[in-house]
């Protein structure tokens, strides 16, 4: 058990009280851990809070106060955005003293004890696993509920773009399940996670200059060809919206091949020469160079017309071919979204490797 206490420095938001109990998670730039609040009284009604904590080292923004300026906007700004399907941010604390050169950031967020849904697609693989040798079974996953997944995951990706926010790295591992407990029983809610690395868009349009040409983010599986091409600066490419569009298209897919029982999530098997790059392994880098060919992935022809239709939309090429969020979700709120697995795909829909 780790005691983790509040840092000082700038603080913003909620003026709760807490200490870091453990680790939950761990990343390149920071932790993750389950804190407990010890303010009585705290609004939330909650013994428990999530905590993340990111570390910079960024000489320019420790030495410009115009720069330093700027990152506290961007992280106030997280505090203003309120939506049901986006992740709560309650406090957020800055300290710029513990070393010249870096600068710690603590992040007091809402405690999404479902986990994620990359951890639930998992566990569905895992239950398909168990049946298959008579273990017992606990973990499904249904079309209708992967089309109430994809449309939580739709509005929330409308609240950002609305508020000129690119998330930039949507993934199942950066949407969280949300456990509320009413007199109804115990619902789950997915809610977009991840979101203090967001790119802001200057205007309705455009990306910030700074953002647009010196920001990278995202993971290889989940980016668009667009966002391939930027970190390959062939040519330089600012993201828009339609970014998040296409990772929302990936990740119904993955829905979608996880009902089915499909365990190759993108492509076939293709095997390339290609060296392993930040880290990713060749699959992925595979698949990276692929889609910057042009290819998509497969839709499988057990998937309901409808859905198919509106995944493939999400993957098409170019960018300004793809939905906009409050497009992706009328799509999703058709009737004929939820017919049968055995529906086959539609004549127009043309997402295939060939």
């Amino acid at each position: 058990m780790t005691k983790l206490l509040p840092i000082q420095g700038e603080r913003y938001g909620q003026n709760w009280n807490y200490e870091g109990l453990h680790l939950i998670a761990k990343g390149a730039f920071g932790q993750i851990y389950k804190a407990k609040l010890i303010e009585p009284g705290n609004s939330l009604n909650a013994d428990f809070i999530a905590l993340k904590v990111v570390h910079f080292k960024n000489e320019e923004v420790l030495s410009d106060e115009s720069a330093r300026e700027k990152m506290r906007k961007r992280f106030q700004r997280l505090l203003e955005i309120k939506h049901h399907c986006l992740v709560v941010y309650h406090q957020i604390t800055i300290d710029s003293t513990t070393s010249p050169t870096s600068f710690t950031v603590h992040l007091l967020m809402e405690n999404c004890s479902g986990g994620d849904l990359a951890g639930r697609l998992q566990k569905v693989k895992a239950t398909r696993t168990n049946a298959r040798s008579n273990l017992p079974a606990r973990i499904t996953l249904d079309l209708r509920t992967a089309v109430c997944y994809a449309q939580q995951i739709a509005e929330g990706l409308q609240c950002l773009h609305r508020n000129c926010i690119i998330h930039g790295d949507l993934k199942p591992g950066n949407v969280l399940i949300r456990v509320v407990r009413d007199e109804a029983g115990i619902q789950e809610q997915l809610v977009i996670g991840d979101l203090d690395d967001f790119i802001q868009m200057q205007n309705n349009t455009t990306c910030s200059k700074d953002v647009s040409t010196t920001h990278t983010c995202g993971t290889l599986r989940y980016m668009s060809p667009e966002m391939h091409w930027k970190m390959s600066q062939t040519p330089t490419v600012s993201p828009g919206r339609k970014v998040d569009i296409w990772s929302l298209g990936c990740i119904m897919l993955e829905m979608v091949n996880c009902i089915l029982g499909i365990d190759q999530l993108w492509l076939r098997n293709v095997k390339s020469s290609a060296d392993k790059k930040r880290g990713d392994n060749v699959e992925d880098y595979s698949y990276a160079l692929l889609v910057c060919a042009g290819y998509v992935p497969i839709v499988p022809k057990e998937t309901p017309a409808a859905f198919a239709d509106c995944i493939c939309r999400c993957l098409s090429f170019p960018s300004e071919q793809r939905p906009r969020a409050a497009e992706v979700m009328e799509m999703l709120h058709d009737p004929d979204v939820l017919h049968k697995m055995q529906s086959a795909t539609s004549d127009s829909c043309k997402c295939s490797l060939v």
